[in-house]
C-alpha cells in the first residue's frame, strides 16, 4: 500500500516505516471506543481484509470488525457498503479469520446467557452476513468444553472450513473442528 496508509518497507536489507492510522480508526459503538486489528489477509485481487475487534472504553459493547482496503490502501467501500466495513455484536471476542472464495470467515467466542461459546461468522465479498452459512443469518454456534477459544482458522481443499483452538476452563483440551463449506 502506498500513500502514507500503511507500513512500508522500501527494500529487503533496509528499509523505513511509515505509519498513518488507518480509517476507520474506531467503529461508533459508543462516543468512545478502542479498535484493534488482530488479523490480516490478502485476497486474489490485492485487496487486503482486516479483521480485529472494537469496544467501547468499558468494554461493553464488543463487537468483531471486518475491513476491507483496495491494493492502494484507499478504504473499498463495496464492502459493507457503504462504509467499507461491517461489525456484528453477537461475536464478542474474534480470534481467527480465513477467505474462502472471496467470503470472509470468522472465529471466535460469543458470550450467549452466562455461557462463552465458539462461534463463527461469515461474509460474503459484498460484507453481507452470508445467509447460506448457519441459515438464516451467517452465524453458528458450536458447543465445545467450557470456555473454547478458536485460535487457527484454514480452508481445506475441497472447501471446508476448519478451526483449531483450545479449552482453558476445566480440562486443558486442543480441539479441531470442520464445517462443510
Amino acid at each position: 500500500m502506498r500513500n502514507g496508509r500503511a507500513i512500508e518497507l522500501s527494500s529487503k536489507t533496509s528499509g523505513f516505516m511509515k505509519y498513518v492510522a488507518l480509517t476507520p480508526r474506531c467503529v461508533p459503538l459508543t462516543p468512545r471506543c478502542v479498535p484493534h486489528a488482530q488479523k490480516v489477509a490478502i485476497q486474489a485481487d490485492g485487496k487486503i481484509v482486516v479483521m480485529g475487534q472494537s469496544y467501547s472504553s468499558t468494554f461493553t459493547n464488543q463487537a468483531a470488525t471486518v475491513a476491507r482496503y483496495n491494493a492502494d490502501g484507499t478504504l473499498d467501500t463495496t464492502f459493507g457498503s457503504p462504509n467499507g466495513y461491517v461489525t456484528d455484536t453477537r461475536m464478542n471476542d474474534p480470534l481467527a479469520m480465513a477467505l474462502q472464495s472471496g467470503k470472509v470467515v470468522v472465529a471466535g467466542g460469543a458470550i450467549v446467557g452466562p455461557i462463552y461459546q465458539f462461534a463463527m461468522l461469515r461474509f460474503g465479498t459484498d460484507g453481507v452476513a452470508d445467509s447460506t452459512f448457519g441459515t438464516p443469518d451467517g452465524y453458528v454456534l458450536t458447543t465445545i468444553g467450557t470456555s473454547p477459544y478458536p485460535y487457527a482458522t484454514a480452508i481445506d481443499g475441497n472447501g471446508k472450513i476448519v478451526v483449531a483452538g483450545g479449552q482453558g476452563s476445566g480440562t486443558a483440551a486442543y480441539f479441531v473442528v470442520r464445517y462443510l463449506p
